[in-house]
């Protein structure tokens, strides 16, 4: 999905189900819409690197394990953005009726480097402590050719530590909990699409933008790894992770956003996962609840209107019940069969944070594959949305040009049934 194109390059993209609502002039006779064509060119490039040593002291029943390692990356960026201007065609399309022109040209450099060090000690052989602490630096800067005075530098830092312990409860069950604190720093995009009174038609329409803060997680997990029988592994995790100055997408039109740090958020829930094999059959489940709430009073501007999101509201985009299954079976004469399926529940629309409107609906999928194996050479058929469920993944509340700028839900549908073959050879 390109959530972020402008004219009718979003429709497209968003597949929007609406009317078709035609601009009707003085005279009577249908008078094009105009519309713009986007096209966007990013080179990247991205290196980097780990070293890592590791050393373990046993003496008696104690066992203590250190592990200590430096880690760097980095990388650019070429954005460039043409548009082009024209007016839309009856497939909503656009037919040019200008010169593409140069509306971006940026240059994006970032590095990182990170320093760490973790000590796990077995005072006794059911117990196991770890601790541990964590160096981040990133250094983020941003040269706009067309624009230099919007350019700049931003670096981010943090020492972030982490705890935890392990229980084993017997031969096949562990319990353990875990404590930790992690951070983010912006993104070049976030960084320089960031000003509620210039939003960025695109994500890669770089500007003159305040910075955002660093995102600083912390979270808590309680959790259980058993194996109930030979060849079969379960967990279970209980885990609530808080969030300080979380970066938002906010859409304030149809084509159009910025970046925003909101105070304080929550992803609260539970996972639990199985996977096995008996006999010629393998097997998986996983579900995760997740709750993902705003914990501060934010008001955020968006095409319906300014919508105030409370502590408890739910952030739009994120399914509170997803649940996973799959089967596969190992068949005489080299083939296999298999199948998989997959439940997301509703999740509210982008701009309605609020959560004053009707969600996207849940949906089920199912998929489907078989293939075929002689020595190195595998042939293999593959079928998507098996039963062709119509569904949507992302949905956004903006003006519909076609509708005389009424606000209305822009839907993103899902991918129809789709069938795919071909043949693998591994050397």
């Amino acid at each position: 999905m390109q959530e972020h194109c402008g004219g009718a390059g979003y429709y497209r993209s968003l597949g929007i189900r609406q009317s078709n609502a035609d601009a009707v002039g003085d005279d009577g006779e249908d008078e094009p819409l105009p519309g713009v064509n986007n096209r966007t060119r990013i080179d990247q490039r991205r290196f980097g690197g780990t070293l890592q040593g590791s050393h373990t002291a046993t003496g008696g029943a104690i066992e203590n394990s250190l592990v200590a390692g430096f880690e760097g990356e980095g990388g650019d960026a070429d954005v460039r953005l043409t548009q082009q201007a024209g007016v839309l065609n009856d497939d909503r399309g656009v037919d040019a009726t200008g010169e593409p022109e140069l509306e971006t040209d940026v240059t994006s450099r970032g590095s990182s480097i990170g320093a760490y060090a973790t000590d796990t000690l077995t005072p006794i052989s059911w117990l196991s402590l770890t601790g541990s602490l964590r160096y981040d630096r990133t250094h983020v800067s941003i040269d706009n050719r067309l624009e230099p005075e919007s350019g700049g530098a931003h670096t981010f830092e943090r020492v972030n530590p982490a705890a935890g312990l392990n229980v084993r409860l017997g031969e096949r069950l562990d319990l353990y909990g875990h404590f930790g604190e992690s951070f983010r720093a912006p993104s070049a995009i976030e960084l320089s699409c960031a000003n509620e009174d210039d939003p960025c038609p695109l994500p890669v329409a770089f500007a003159d933008d305040p910075p955002l803060k660093k995102v600083v997680a912390r979270g808590y997990e309680l959790g259980l790894h058993a194996q109930p029988v030979d060849g079969t592994r379960a967990s279970l995790a209980f885990f609530l992770t808080n969030l300080h100055d979380d970066i938002l997408f906010v859409s304030s039109s149809r084509s159009a956003g910025f970046f925003q740090n909101v105070d304080e958020t929550r992803r609260l829930g539970v996972e639990a996962n199985a996977q096995g094999r008996w006999r010629f059959l393998e097997w998986f489940l996983s579900y995760s609840l997740t709750r993902a709430t705003f914990e501060s009073t934010v008001s955020l501007p968006s095409a319906a209107g300014e919508d105030v999101a409370r502590p408890g509201d739910e952030l739009p985009g994120v399914p509170r019940h997803l649940f996973k299954s799959g089967l596969d079976a190992e068949l005489p004469l080299g083939f296999r069969i298999g199948a998989d399926l997959q439940f997301v529940g509703r999740k509210f629309l982008r701009g309605d944070e609020a959560n004053e409107r009707a969600p996207l609906s849940s949906y089920t999928v199912v998929n489907a594959r078989l293939s075929y194996t002689w020595k190195q050479v595998t042939l293999f058929a593959r079928a998507e949305n098996l039963f062709d469920t119509d569904y949507e993944t992302f949905g956004v509340f903006g003006e519909n040009t076609f509708a005389d700028g009424k606000v209305e839900r822009f839907l993103s549908p899902g991918s129809p049934l789709g069938g795919w073959f071909g043949i693998r050879v591994d050397l």
